[in-house]
């Protein structure tokens, strides 16, 4: 597990952040419950922010809902960024990727 980085959504994060961790629980996200049944907790996670509808009803729809076109685009933008920093995931670098991956969001 120690080798394995997970990427997923995350709705207690602003759209459009990413934060990184390593372990933690899954605070309900069913994939990661998965994941974490079947390999422990112990493994690299980046999380990217798709932001809380505010009325816990839309949770949901929210969570399968196709992204704007607007968001589509910065979903492309945190994508590529990723991509770029990737290495440094696998250093284990993670605090510096988190860093690293929104300094180059905040500059586009």
């Amino acid at each position: 597990a120690k080798n394995v980085i997970v990427f997923h959504d995350d709705l207690d994060i602003d759209f459009g952040k990413v934060k990184a961790k390593v372990g933690g629980t899954s605070a309900g996200h069913n994939g990661i419950k998965s994941i974490d049944k079947f390999i422990g907790t112990d493994y690299s996670r980046v999380r990217v922010g798709i932001g809380h509808p505010k009325e816990k009803r839309r949770v949901n729809s929210h969570v399968l809902e196709d992204f704007k076109d607007d968001e589509e685009e910065k979903i492309k933008e945190i994508t590529e960024s990723i991509v770029k920093l990737v290495p440094t995931l696998i250093d284990k670098k993670i605090d510096l990727f988190s860093s690293k991956v929104n300094q180059n969001l905040n500059g586009i």
